[in-house]
Parts: structure tokens; sequence; C-alpha cells
């Protein structure tokens, strides 16, 4: 270690040689005063700046050579880009959507955002800055609400990396100062290297872009094209149908919104994704068939299974709105490596695309029909192939544990749910955070519908496993022989909700000890009239009493949305050891629900 009194001299050595030096260059201004002329004194200032700047670089090159000194000033180029790159993915949202580079096929076509906060790494110093400005994949990621000469530079930078191309063109200006970027130029000339390309727009917006989409993209893996005003779909784009020259040999995902191809197009060739959804002429669920004289919107039922048959390795199908008209085609299509398919449309053209796929029964479905004939046995025929899909022999998959069946749209809608996980204990509603396995949604105008189906349902699913199970649509309760007959389909039901009439019938089926015996919890969602409420709250303690009896209590109750007298929930409270009661007043009753599920965890607010 060097002496203190060492250092002083080599710190006054080395201050007396910058003296010396500076004392000359002092000395040609010193013949200056404040009432100079102006012009000289102007020139004289200028004189400081540019000795304050040569300085200036002097100390950026001594720090450089002190830079070098420290090992992690000793990092190859290489290991620096490495390091950049994770900061670069752990970096905060910016304005722009754009997808996430370490996530190059996420599970939603749904964009992430990614900022350039990394960039502050170039001014740390001259080694990293060079390695930052010089390593084109820290610049696959464009940003385009900078500007059009700083997107230019992005893409300038990024040289020959395959790029993430993201521009939401929704909310272009008019009239702006800035200079705007030309989509059509800028597609041209980088389509090459694009990896992913999403754009958002209106018709007239997309049109530049939808030009540049003749020329070859020999690495894009991702297409996602949405046009905005989904309520006019007269306004359909109409893609190229020379669209990427037909090479794109490497795409695999596409998705595309309220946007025309020709069915005929090489783009649906060994597709993994695709989603193409068109606006319906009204919206759900009362939703109008599809126009078939819009050949390029619809293909029909044969050309859609060529199509499918054309991608072998497809894991997810979306179809909204362009499902092809039903015919006698006997063709049968495997689509063995099918994990998704959500189809929106007429009720006999879903049972159509059903009927003629083949489908893993780990698949989950996502089916959405509007109003339809009740009395054309297409109901039966659906039923009859979820229950095909659902119990397909020797897969093994998760049983289904949580079923919902609720009424949407102010009631123009029913929707069943089921999923292959539970909900938390700790929930706030009868949801689990997973994916559906099934979501079927179909317009209720016909009380036959919410009659037959829920019933029908839950018989034709296998359900021998299920734990949760949630009905609250307001109509068309089970008699108390239905509820039987479904607690034989679901005997390991734990956690019930139950909303409007529906808890008038469950009630006289409690003490029965064959009925739900795995029962451990009931929430009554009410929502009934006074009249309907006075004899749900005085049978209720009788029935959990008799339950009580018979070797099989209820832990715990919940009483949301229903206006009880505080009488009753003391009763109840002589039967079950844990009530949590929503008053209607905007809080829970006082009553001590136990340590492990208070009332904050029940709540369904």
């Amino acid at each position: 270690m060097r002496s203190l009194s060492s250092t002083s001299t080599y710190s006054a050595g080395v201050q007396e040689y910058w003296n010396t030096k500076a004392s000359a260059r002092f000395s040609l201004l010193d013949h200056l005063s404040p009432q100079g002329c102006a012009q000289e004194l102007t020139a004289a200032r200028r004189a400081v700046d540019d000795e304050l700047s040569a300085l200036h670089m002097i100390m950026c090159a001594m720090r450089t050579r002190c830079n070098n000194f420290s090992l992690i000033g000793k990092l190859p180029p290489e290991i620096l880009s490495c390091v950049f790159s994770f900061h670069a993915i752990n970096q905060p949202i910016s304005s722009d959507p754009i997808y996430n580079p370490n996530d190059p096929f996420p599970s939603s076509p749904s964009p992430t955002r990614v900022g350039l906060g990394w960039i502050a790494v170039t001014h740390v110093c001259r080694h990293w800055r060079q390695v930052a400005l010089s390593d084109p994949s820290l610049w696959r990621t464009i940003v385009f609400d900078l500007g059009a000469e700083w997107t230019e530079e992005m893409l300038a930078r990024s040289k020959a990396a395959l790029i993430f191309y993201s521009r939401d063109l929704s909310f272009q200006p008019r009239i702006s100062r800035r200079r705007s970027l030309d989509d059509e130029v800028t597609l041209r000339k980088h389509l090459s290297h694009v990896r992913q390309l999403v754009l958002f727009g209106n018709s007239e917006s997309l049109a530049p872009a939808m030009r540049a989409l003749t020329t070859p993209a020999p690495h894009l893996e991702l297409l996602e094209l949405r046009r905005n005003s989904p309520q006019f779909r007269e306004l359909c784009i109409t893609l190229p149908s020379d669209i990427f020259a037909h090479k794109a040999p490497k795409l695999r995902r596409v998705t595309l919104f309220g946007c025309a191809v020709s069915w005929d197009s090489p783009l649906f060739l060994d597709l993994t994704h695709l989603d193409i959804s068109i606006p319906p002429v009204v919206p759900f669920p009362r939703s109008a068939p599809a126009a078939q004289s819009d050949l390029l919107a619809i293909p029909s039922l044969d050309r859609l299974l060529s199509i499918l048959e054309a991608m072998p390795s497809l894991q997810e199908l979306t179809l909204g709105n362009c499902l092809p008209r039903p015919d006698f085609t006997s063709r049968l299509v495997p689509l063995r490596h099918l994990n998704k398919l959500s189809l929106e449309g007429s009720l006999s053209e879903t049972v159509a695309i059903l009927e003629r796929v083949s489908l893993p029964g780990s698949a989950s479905l996502s089916l959405r029909c509007p109003d339809h004939n009740p009395v054309d046995g297409l109901l039966d025929t659906l039923i009859s192939l979820l229950a095909t899909h659902f119990r397909a022999p020797k897969t093994s998959i998760s049983p289904l544990s949580t079923l919902t069946i609720d009424e949407i749209d102010y009631a123009l809608s029913l929707t069943i749910m089921a999923w292959d996980t539970d909900v938390s204990l700790l929930r706030t509603n009868f949801t689990p955070a997973g994916p559906a396995r099934l979501r079927l949604t179909l317009g209720s105008r016909y009380r036959a519908l919410v009659e037959f189906l829920p019933l029908q349902v839950c018989k034709a699913l296998p359900l021998k496993d299920l734990h949760t199970l949630s009905i609250t649509n307001t109509e068309a309760a089970w008699t108390t022989a239905e509820w039987a007959d479904v607690s034989n389909h679901c005997p390991k039901v734990a956690h019930l909700r139950v909303g409007g009439c529906w808890a008038v019938t469950l009630a006289p089926t409690l003490p029965d000890r064959t009925v739900f015996p795995a029962l451990q919890d009931v929430n009554f969602f009410v929502l009934l009239s006074p009249e309907q409420v006075q004899p749900l709250g005085e049978i209720l303690p009788v029935f959990l009493r008799a339950r009580r009896n018979a070797g099989i209590p209820l832990r715990r109750i919940k009483m949301t949305s229903c206006v009880v007298a505080r009488i009753w929930v003391e009763s109840l409270s002589e039967v079950v050891n844990d009530i949590v009661w929503d008053d209607d007043q905007g809080h829970d009753s006082d009553s001590q629900p136990s340590s492990a599920f208070d009332s904050d965890s029940w709540s369904d607010e």
C-alpha cells in the first residue's frame, strides 16, 4: 500500500503538471476584461467552452484508463451483451405494444410491452456504450412512440437481427410536427428479418402496411393483424392474394381479426396456432348467421377441412363468425395435437365442425352460439358430442373439478364452464385461476334451454371427481329429485354455490345422506323476493339441523345478497359453526368464522 506521504507527493506532482499546462492556456485570454468588445467577449466564451470540451474528453479518456484496471472493465463484449439482454427483458413497459423477446411464442397472442430503460447502460462508460450500440440483438424490439427518426435508428442498429415489429396505428395524429413513419417503405425494407409482425388499426391506417406484405418474409413466425371498429363488419380488410410472395416458410402463428383472406392462400400451411374472427352482423347473443356471399371470409366446410389437414401440428384453432355452412361431407379430420378449440357461430355450424374433427380428450373447448331453434335436436347432438369428447377412453387427463352455470348479458345468455382445477380456499369467487376446459355459451331466449341444458350437461360430463359447483342463473331451478340425480353424478362436491330459486329447491334435499354426502359449505347467492326469502329463512335451519343429526353437518354457510331477518341467521348459527352473512347493507354480519376461513376470504365482492 502506498504511504500517505508518497501519495501526497505524487498528487502534488500531478497538480503542478496540469497547472503548468493550464497557465499557458489561461494566458491567451488574460488581456480581456468585462468592459471589452462584445464580439471579443463572445469569441472568448466560445474559446473557454472549447477548452472545457477538450478537458472533458481528456477526463473521459482518463476514466476509460481507470475502468481498464477493474475486472468488470475486462469483460468480453459477448459477456456484456448477454448481461444487457437479460437487463433489457426486465425493464418496465413502454407505451408501445411489443412482444416480450424472451418469450417468442407467448400463450396469448395479445402483446406485452417492453421498455427502453435498458438503454441506461450506454451511459455507464465508453466500452459499455460501444458494446450496446453495436449489438444488433439489443435492438430487435422496435419502439415506435419516440418518433420516426428514433424508429429508423433502432431499425438500422438491429442490422440483420430478427426483430419484433408491433405497431398500433389506432391513434395516429392527422397533424403532427414530427415526421411520421412510412410503414409501407419501412416494412418492405425490413420484412426480410421480421420475426413477429403485429399491426393494429382501422382500414385506412392499415392500408399502407397491407401493401407491403407482398414481399417475402423468410423469418416470420407470428402474424397478428387486428382491425379496429369491430362493429362494422362491412369494413373488413382484404389481405393481398400474394401475401408474403408465398414465401413465409417459418410462419406458425396467424391471428386475423376483421381481416379477410382467401381460403386458398398458402398462409394456411403447417400452422400451430390459427385465429380468424370477423365481427358479427349484430352483437352476441343475437348474432345473425354469417353472410355466406362473403366468399373471402367464409370457407366451405370441405375447404376448411382441407385447410386443417394441411396443418397436422395445429395446437390452437379459433374461428369466430366465419364458420362454414353445414353440408353432407363424411370426412373426419384428426387434429392429434390440438389443445384448444374455440368456435363462435350458429349451433348448426358449430355442431357440423365438431362432428367432422377428431380431438384429443385433453383439448379444451370454447363454444359460443346465438339463438337457435330449440326443437331441431341440435342441442341433443351437441351434448352427445361433449360427452364423447370429455369421456374419451384411454386418455390420461385431469378430472373436472369445478363447474359453474351462470346467466350473463342480463339473462340473455347461459354459460356453462368447467375446469380441471379447483378454486382456492381463499377465493373471492368461484372461478379458478387456470384456463377452463369447457366454456359453452348459448343464447337463452328460450326457457326450454335454461330448464334442459344444465341438467343434461351435468349428466353428460364426467363429474365423479367434481369438487365445486356453482349455479347462479335465476330461473328454472331443479326439483328435489333432479338435485338427487345430479348428486349421483358428482358425489364429491364439497363447495356449493346456488342462487335464486335454486336455493329453495336445494334445501329439502340437505337431510338426505345420499345427496352431496361430501358437502362442507354452501354459499346461498339468493337474490329472491321477500315472499321467497321468508320460507327459505324458516325452513333452512330445520333442514340443516336434520343434516347434522344425520351425521353429515355443514361446516360453514354464507348468505350473499340476501335480505333475511337476523333471527334466522341466529337460528343457522345454532347448527352451523361458521356463518357469513351479507345483509345487503354493504357489510357482513359480526358472526365469528373459524380461523382458517375468515369472512373476507369468502367474500364474493
